[in-house]
């Protein structure tokens, strides 16, 4: 990515050598506690401890492409929620399309181990932690 000036991006050359060069250069903006909340695609959204809770597709873009996701925590900062939203041109209305909850294990710190489907707690994907190469659950 290559800054250009006043924290604007002009274009990001990726591993394949594709480039993408926005229509107009992207002004990033910041809250007071440093937190991006627009970077000219996406608005973010953070709670009170600095948790990113919401992206949304910001207003001047396509409608067909609006996307929104948001992030639900529990009292002990764990993500518990993910719910990811698309704009329905026809209706115009949001309209999910995931809902996932999040099962954490305390012992693996608050690791994930389990994502259900948050309308009727299917299970989704399950994941296995254990000792990396150092020998500890969270080492090198």
């Amino acid at each position: 990515m290559s800054y250009l000036r006043r924290g604007e991006f002009g274009w990001l050359i990726d591993s394949e050598g594709n480039s993408f060069l926005p229509r107009t250069a992207e002004v990033l903006t910041y809250d007071i506690d440093g937190n991006m909340t627009s970077d000219g695609r996406w608005s973010y959204t953070w709670d009170a401890e600095n948790r990113l809770i919401r992206v949304e597709s910001r207003s001047d873009t396509p409608q067909a492409s609006w996307r929104r996701v948001e992030w639900t925590f529990d009292a002990l900062g764990r993500r518990i929620r993910q719910t990811t939203w698309m704009w329905n041109t026809t209706s115009g209305t949001w309209q999910v399309t995931e809902d996932l909850k999040f099962i954490s294990d305390a012992m693996l710190f608050g690791r994930h181990i389990v994502e259900l489907n948050g309308t009727n707690n299917t299970l989704v994907r399950s994941y296995v932690w254990g000792l990396d190469l150092s020998g500890t659950m969270d080492g090198a």
